[in-house]
């Protein structure tokens, strides 16, 4: 009889884009624009800077996708008709 060893979660696992976008409003929040890197949010999120590139291209895509949510988020808090 054999045991599997237990899974694990690898440092960063499940990354994604919401994620990503979450991260990045909390560095926006503590360091500004200047301080939204993408090797900070990385750090942030557990993973290598490259890794983020799978998901979104680099910074100003990131920041489209960020005011994306802020959109969505607005839009949403708005009643039909108003």
């Amino acid at each position: 009889m054999t045991s599997a060893a237990p899974a694990t979660r690898r440092r960063g696992a499940g990354i994604d884009r919401r994620r990503i976008v979450e991260a990045g409003f909390a560095l926006l929040e503590t360091g500004g624009l200047d301080g939204l890197t993408m090797r900070d949010l990385a750090a942030r999120i557990g993973v290598q800077a490259p890794a983020l590139y799978w998901h979104v291209a680099g910074k100003a895509d990131l920041l489209a996708l960020m005011a994306g949510r802020l959109y969505a988020d607005a839009r949403g808090g708005v009643p039909e008709g108003g």
